[in-house]
């Protein structure tokens, strides 16, 4: 049955009888105008009886007619819409007024044993359209081997054939993403098209990956080291200073020391001989175990001072959360004071924040009244 299909209407031009109960016994053919040239192509095909609608698809302008349509007799509408999608944007769609024909009487009943089958899904009806082209080529590709083997290709070359024309150009197939739809862990993913062979759209379902195994413990944080890097003298008045150039975790800490601000003149006296300049060194640095107090004695003179430090090492880290390694401990530096004129020179190391996040005070003491004297 052939119809003709403008932008507008569709016409029928081609009747042929069609009877009630048969199945795939008449195909509805279509002529489209240019207009519909790369649009996805469907068939909307409705019972006057019933007042139901069926939508399927056109292929290579072709569609069957539904097996509901043919249930009972009567007269059907054929309408035919096509459309173009960009995307998930719709861009183009024809919707012409429909035509119409008749299902005439026929042998078939559904009062008999065997129930009538029903309308075939799109997958079946794209795989029984391809099977048939499979068909048609095994059959040209058999006849061609036939006449090949008996030689009936053989003869004497020809002369050369003009060139032919150039063909037009072909309309350019469109693939687009349909819906995406996550399957059970462990089933088969699925691709199917919904469109047409020239304007594919694919729906796509994809497999949930399996549950993953649990993390392994994380490891305990690494202890906090601290080490002496430089040591600066400063202008007088200046506020004494404690820099860590290392790492939060290996600290290395750079002193400036502020000279001491010059005294009020004194008396004259006699002239005494030259003394010798106070020193400053360090000595030893020892790692204390964790939680002891920070020590700092001088093993040198009042003028010439050797400090040995003792550091106590960082506590052991908290143990690490499952699956993500500990945090390692951090040390950084609260606040600095320098005293002159003490009993005895000593450098107080206190602790204001906690084993794991350490802020470390620092208070110089000189024995000394002033910084005149001190040297580094």
């Amino acid at each position: 049955m052939l119809f003709t299909v403008t932008k507008n209407k569709v016409d029928l031009v081609e009747q042929e009888p069609v009877n009630q109960g048969e199945y795939k016994a008449t195909v509805l053919t279509f002529d489209f105008v240019s207009a519909y040239n790369g649009l996805t192509k469907k068939a909307i095909i409705k019972s006057n009886v019933s007042d139901k609608s069926y939508e399927v698809p056109v292929i290579d302008g072709e569609c069957d007619i539904p097996a509901e349509i043919l249930a009972q007799k009567g007269t059907a509408t054929v309408g035919v819409y096509g459309y173009e999608v960009q995307g998930e944007n719709l861009v183009l769609r024809y919707s012409p007024s429909p035509a119409s024909f008749k299902v005439i009487d026929g042998s078939y009943t559904e009062n008999v044993e065997n129930p009538s089958d029903v309308t075939p899904s799109q997958a079946a009806i794209y795989e029984a359209q391809i099977q048939r082209k499979i068909d048609e080529v095994d059959a040209v590709v058999e006849d061609v081997e036939e006449k090949r083997d008996s030689g009936a290709f053989d003869g004497k070359d020809g002369k050369d054939g003009k060139d032919g024309k150039d063909g037009k150009d072909g309309a350019a197939a469109t693939i687009n993403a349909g819906t995406t739809t996550t399957l059970e862990a462990g089933s088969d993913a699925t691709v199917e098209n919904v469109g047409t062979t020239s304007a594919a759209v694919f729906n796509f379902g994809i497999p949930r990956g399996a549950d993953g195994k649990d993390g392994a413990d994380g490891q305990d944080g690494q202890a906090a080291t601290i080490a002496v890097g430089t040591v600066s003298t400063l202008t007088p008045g200046s506020n004494a200073t404690v820099q860590n150039t290392g790492t939060s975790s290996a600290a290395v800490f750079d002193f400036g020391i502020p000279q001491g601000a010059k005294g009020d003149p004194g008396q004259n006296g006699q002239d005494g001989q030259d003394g010798a300049a106070a020193t400053i060194a360090v000595g030893t640095v020892s790692t204390l175990t964790p939680g002891s107090n920070a020590t700092v004695t001088n093993s040198g003179t009042t003028s010439a001072a050797v400090f040995d430090f003792g550091i106590p090492q960082g506590a052991k880290g908290d143990p690490g959360n499952d699956g993500s390694d500990g945090q390692d401990a951090t040390i950084t530096v609260g606040t600095t004071a320098v005293n002159f004129g003490q009993s005895t020179s000593s450098v107080v190391i206190t602790n204001s924040g906690t084993a794991s996040a350490a802020v470390l005070n620092f208070t110089f003491n000189f024995a000394f009244a002033d910084g005149n004297n001190i040297s580094y």
